[in-house]
């Protein structure tokens, strides 16, 4: 039995069918690629020599329900060789390492990624260095005691970065 249009029911049937998967496909195929893209996984890479506040730090992100991976490194070569691989979304950095200062990790980062955000966290924070980092181009400049301060700025940065 043929329609006016010469062709029959059954594939009327299966091309109206073929339409709604594909359509369905498509549209779950953007509803996963938004999840992914509003659910991914950021990067820090965090510069600091005190594992004790390395793990703390981390500890205080991951509660905070933040999708990061954080990569730590302690030394000057550690974090030349952090810089060769893809760049991250944020940068945290200690401002007094062994052999080796925030500074010199500002300018270098700004060197290599100057699109990404650098934020220092340190033990010691004063105006005069704040100013200081902030005119050199940090993002911000907090103390590791405000915890809570800390995880406003980093996700308001990797919102930001999304």
């Amino acid at each position: 039995m043929r329609n006016n249009c010469g062709l029959s029911p059954l594939r009327d049937v299966h091309d109206y069918v073929f339409q709604e998967v594909q359509a369905t496909a498509d549209t779950f195929r953007t509803i996963m690629a938004a999840r992914e893209s509003h659910h991914r996984e950021f990067q820090i890479l965090h510069i600091e020599d005190s594992s004790m506040d390395a793990d703390l730090i981390q500890y205080a992100l991951a509660r905070a329900a933040l999708p990061v991976r954080i990569q730590v490194v302690t030394t000057k070569r550690e974090f030349e060789k952090a810089l060769e691989q893809e760049p991250p979304d944020l940068i945290l950095s200690d401002s007094c390492l062994p052999g080796f200062n925030g500074q010199e990790a500002l300018a270098q980062a700004q060197q290599k990624f100057p699109q990404v955000p650098f934020v220092f966290c340190s033990g010691y924070v004063s105006d005069e260095r704040r100013e200081q980092a902030l005119q050199r181009g940090a993002a911000d400049y907090l103390s590791k005691d405000d915890m809570p301060g800390l995880i406003a700025r980093v996700r308001e940065l990797l919102k930001i970065a999304q």
